[in-house]
């Protein structure tokens, strides 16, 4: 694309660099430790195993979300991570350290919320017991995180930041390292994260109050 032009929108060849590694070390994040228990929680449900989770000492849900580590994808985030102290590197301004920090906390707020998001595609497993509930639709609009927000205009934008807040993920945490993030912006991703992951719990409880055992 930049054999094309020297720009995305506003976005210069470094930033784009830098805003797709920023998503692929979240993605490898939430691949290596969140990814494999979402898989298999239809599983825990429809066949009762749920049942072990529950009667642990500690919230059942951060231990069914945290239960399994794969470590074959912990490559994923070493790469990651390469790229993506390559693209700061070639940053013709210094970078400031509350430049880095926001980064950082963005990042993991977009975890957040990719968390919450996933979580509840899983969680009408309780009512319809389908095995994939909707994973395929997650899969498909997943794919809104991996373009900049800029090529976004319009209805299409509204929607990918508040309704599907997939940009909110990705774009937000890179606007920021790239200063054209406003405060209020920062802080509507804090709130929109927090606002979801209620949501996601308030559904979570509502399911186990439907929740069949194995032993009823």
């Amino acid at each position: 694309m930049f054999l094309h032009t020297n720009t995305l929108g506003d976005w210069k060849h470094y930033e784009v660099i830098f805003f797709v590694a920023g998503g692929l070390l979240l993605d490898a994040i939430f691949m290596t430790f969140i990814a494999r228990n979402i898989w298999e929680f239809p599983r825990l449900i429809n066949k009762g195993e749920l049942d072990f989770q529950i009667i642990r000492p500690v919230s059942t849900l951060f231990f069914v979300m945290t239960r399994h580590f794969e470590l074959s994808s912990f490559l994923n985030i070493v790469v990651a991570s390469s790229v993506l102290f390559y693209a700061a590197s070639i940053f013709p301004e210094p970078l400031s350290f509350l430049q880095i920090l926001g980064f950082i906390f963005l990042l993991f707020n977009g975890l957040v919320l990719m968390i919450a998001i996933r979580l509840f595609t899983v969680l009408p497993v309780f009512w319809t017991h389908s095995d994939f509930g909707f994973h395929m639709l997650f899969m498909s609009l997943e794919q809104v995180m991996e373009r900049p927000e800029v090529i976004f205009r319009g209805f299409t934008h509204l929607l990918f930041t508040t309704v599907l807040p997939f940009l909110v993920m990705t774009s937000f945490p890179a606007r920021w390292f790239f200063g054209r993030l406003p405060w209020w912006e920062f802080v509507y991703a804090i709130l929109l994260s927090g606002l979801f992951m209620a949501f996601t719990i308030f559904i979570w409880k509502k399911g186990l109050r439907v929740y069949s055992s194995a032993s009823s």
